[in-house]
């Protein structure tokens, strides 16, 4: 449970710079345009959306095989209820 806290804190973490970055961006297009210096901002704004992409992706594999491993308690427990009722 620790794991998958930090993993969503990470996540959080790593979003406001991409949100962040995409409003400085907006507002400040027209000079972009003017210095012909677009590119520079795609490649800050992927950068940006990799990185937070990659701990939202840990974030869910963490969550699936939490819920995998819980279905698996729970499938033994009912199996062992079946074999030995009382």
């Amino acid at each position: 449970m620790a794991s998958s806290r930090q993993l969503r804190r990470l996540d959080s973490t790593t979003r406001s710079p991409v949100y962040s970055n995409f409003g400085e961006t907006i507002q400040g297009l027209s000079s972009i345009r003017a210095y012909n210096v677009q590119q520079r901002f795609i490649n800050i704004s992927d950068r940006l959306l990799d990185r937070n992409q990659s701990c939202y992706f840990a974030s869910c594999v963490a969550n699936r095989l939490v819920r995998l491993n819980f279905g698996y308690l729970i499938n033994s427990f009912l199996n062992h209820k079946e074999k030995y009722p009382k």
